[in-house]
């Protein structure tokens, strides 16, 4: 690669320009001799300056692909020439392997007959599967029970009421059905009373009754709750037993009490007879399953709720059975699963891994050759132009050859070298010009999309590339040669003086300043500088004379250049 380096300067505004705006060369004479020197100068003026670094380097796509085969064959079609544009995707030859296809139609019938062994292994009896779905169901009942036996180990009142007995402690052992406490409910008391065949025509349910149970209870009121339809003999008559409801609401009344009633059935008749008082209704609460008494949680006479927990039981064998019978219904669900998704019962685990793996291969084998017979059709990877073909109709493809190069000519680059003392004030995304001798009088823009982290060194000067992306490169060619220059800072409007009349001494910048007859060093504070011309930041005012040097004749003539004037120095 061939490459320069070029410091640029444009002055595009120049403000309150004195004179013709040219830089005056003066010849100095001097007051104790007749020789003369001359003086070269310059004016302080106002203007626009920019610092660029320049080079040359050979365009090139920044999607250049080589096209291969991935399969050998006899190209049969060409579709396309060198020059061609073309789409992603676009077919642009075609080969013909007869081999290949052949072994493609085989891996095809090889498939379908391992798919059909698979699934015949699969294929359970309908016998099987109501064996199966019949041993689930048993296992699911089995857990069901075992959780009820669990749950029975709580022993709870069956109803509102008052327990009336307590017949086990804590510790002792008790068998299934045995009687642990009893729960009567009296919140309310029937009272039977016997009433013979004669009188029970006059009895009615809902007419008032009066109990009276003896001294050490109070009388109680109550109403004809039901009369019954079976009589019994009752010495030399026959009496049918009516029923007395009475509120019970603090437990007053016992059942097993001996009352008398009075029914009245008219405004001025009652009906007497002896009765017997009993709770509303009354539970002989019992153990469901056996085990070991833990707590008992209530007294003889407290009062309980539905529900309410009255003593607890241990038994560890039930647990045992909980989980021996969660595991039997967790095998008993696999097998299910496993027999409705077509498992045949006398096909082992292992007999359908080593099935479902031959399949598996079939299919890859298939799916293989279905990748090489499209292979067969060669295709353009990238939008873009055909630069070289390699091939022609008729030629044996054998292995990864090149086939055609096809660019994306859309989107184009360029490299150059920078030298180690310009390379850090290149920065990503600067702006580039690209001109082109071969297109005079043309401009592309672009931009620095890469800078290379290490350098080549040749005769002691390291070099970087950088690299150029060209933005709107179309109507170029890869390969064409390129002068790019990058623009790396710019000012408008600064005070500009050449750059060499800087003097440096140390860190300390001055200029010889022409006054009169006189000449005087003034300190400066410099800015933007290229090799041409520097910005003065402070020590110089616009229209200042700035000395640059002091030349001979001969020196005068070699430095002579357009817009340069020369004449006598200062008087």
């Amino acid at each position: 690669m061939k490459s320069r380096k070029r410091w640029i300067v444009v002055i595009c505004v120049v403000v309150a320009v004195a004179g013709a705006g040219t830089w005056a060369v003066r010849r100095a004479r001097s007051a104790s001799t007749t020789q003369k020197t001359s003086y070269a100068t310059a004016v302080v003026k106002l203007g626009d300056l920019e610092v660029s670094v320049s080079g040359t380097g050979n365009l090139a796509s920044t999607d250049r692909r080589v096209v291969k085969s991935a399969v050998d064959g006899k190209v049969s079609q060409l579709l396309v020439k060198e020059g061609a544009s073309v789409k992603a995707g676009q077919v642009i030859a075609v080969l013909s392997n007869p081999d290949l296809i052949q072994q493609y139609q085989q891996a095809k019938l090889d498939l379908e007959s391992q798919r059909l062994k698979f699934e015949a292994s699969r294929s359970p009896s309908q016998a099987q599967v109501s064996q199966v779905e019949i041993a689930y169901r048993q296992a699911q009942t089995a857990v069901a029970a075992r959780q009820k036996d669990i749950q029975s180990l709580t022993v709870t009142s069956p109803s509102n009421g008052r327990v009336s007995t307590v017949s086990v402690n804590a510790g002792d052992s008790a068998s299934a059905g045995q009687s642990l406490v009893k729960v009567v409910d009296d919140t309310e008391i029937l009272v039977t009373v016997g009433i013979t065949q004669t009188d029970l025509p006059r009895v009615k349910v809902g007419q008032t009754a009066w109990v009276v149970f003896g001294s050490e209870y109070p009388d109680a009121s109550g109403v004809v709750n039901s009369i019954g339809t079976q009589g019994s003999a009752s010495g030399k008559s026959t009496t049918v037993p009516v029923y007395i409801r009475i509120p019970n609401p603090s437990g007053v009344y016992r059942s097993g009490l001996a009352a008398n009633v009075g029914i009245k059935v008219s405004n001025d008749e009652n009906i007497y007879g002896s009765a017997t008082a009993s709770s509303r209704a009354s539970y002989d609460v019992r153990t469901e399953v056996k085990g070991t008494v833990n707590a008992i949680l209530v007294t003889e006479g407290m009062t309980v709720a539905k529900g309410q927990t009255l003593a607890t039981l241990t038994n560890a064998d039930l647990q045992l059975a909980l989980d021996k019978a969660e595991s039997d219904l967790k095998i008993a669900q696999e097998n299910l699963d496993r027999i409705r998704s077509g498992l045949a019962a006398n096909i082992t685990e292992v007999d359908i891994k080593q099935q479902e793996v031959s399949l598996q291969r079939a299919e890859a084998a298939v799916t293989s050759k279905a990748e090489q017979v499209a292979s067969l059709e060669i295709k353009s990877p990238i939008n873009g132009v055909v630069l070289s073909r390699s091939i022609g109709v008729g030629d044996e493809v054998v292995g990864a050859g090149q086939l055609f190069v096809i660019s994306d000519l859309n989107s184009m680059q360029m490299v150059i070298a920078v030298d180690e003392l310009d390379i850090v004030k290149v920065k990503l995304s600067q702006q580039a010009t690209i001109i082109m001798d071969a297109l005079p009088g043309k401009n592309y823009t672009a931009e620095v999309t890469r800078i290379a982290g290490e350098g080549t060194v040749r005769d002691g000067v390291a070099n970087y590339d950088v690299t150029l992306t060209l933005k709107s490169p179309q109507g170029l060619m890869p390969g064409m040669t390129a002068n790019a220059t990058i623009l790396l800072d710019s000012k408008k409007g600064v005070l500009l003086v050449p750059s060499e009349a800087i003097r440096t001494s140390g860190t300390r910048k001055t200029v010889t300043v022409a006054k009169g007859t006189a000449m005087e060093t003034v300190q400066v504070t410099i800015g933007l500088r290229n090799d041409v011309m520097t910005e003065v930041v402070t020590g110089l005012k616009e229209g200042d004379t700035v000395v640059l040097s002091s030349l001979d004749r001969q020196q005068q003539q070699q430095r002579m250049m357009p817009g340069v004037q020369f004449g006598p120095g200062p008087r």
